[in-house]
């Protein structure tokens, strides 16, 4: 008899062992709540204080041996770069694809007791069209440049 009491007084430990595990799982659970997220947010505008009036198919409206370094600065306003010798105009623009918001928090019931951590990241393309021309000021060529990039990055936290 007194294995099977034992046995039995063993089994109502292990018993209150796991039920004690769930109560404690439980008040945990129901006392902080969590959460991790990514959100990637598409988008396309302009970032402010870009040039708004170049796109890919602006060099097409110039035309090398022809165009003036007059027509350029005319159509196109103030370049953003002036390189003197050889005379190059370099005009730049961006441009935002998406935002990147991700992060994770813990909140607690009582009112400012969370803690977490956050970031935002845009991502969009940094470009630049440069006009080379020659000693006479008449078009030789335009190049451009298109850099996919972070644009900006910001991080925040909750004590």
């Amino acid at each position: 008899m007194s294995t099977s009491i034992q046995k039995s007084a063993v089994s109502v430990r292990r018993g209150l062992t796991s039920l004690l595990q769930a109560g404690l799982s439980l008040a945990l659970g129901l006392v902080t709540t969590g959460c991790a997220f990514v959100f990637p947010v598409p988008c396309g505008y302009h970032t402010q204080g870009s040039r708004q009036n170049l796109n890919e198919e602006t060099r097409r409206d110039f035309q090398p041996g022809k165009t003036s370094l007059d027509d350029v600065v005319l159509a196109l306003g103030e370049p953003d770069q002036i390189i003197a010798s050889p005379l190059k105009l370099t005009y730049e623009w961006e441009r935002v694809n998406f935002h990147l918001v991700s992060g994770w928090a813990i909140g607690l019931p009582a009112p400012g007791t969370g803690i977490g951590n956050g970031s935002h990241v845009v991502y969009g393309h940094r470009r630049a069209l440069v006009f080379n021309f020659d000693s006479t000021g008449v078009l030789e060529g335009v190049e451009s440049s298109d850099v996919k990039t972070k644009l900006d990055e910001n991080e925040a936290s909750m004590p």
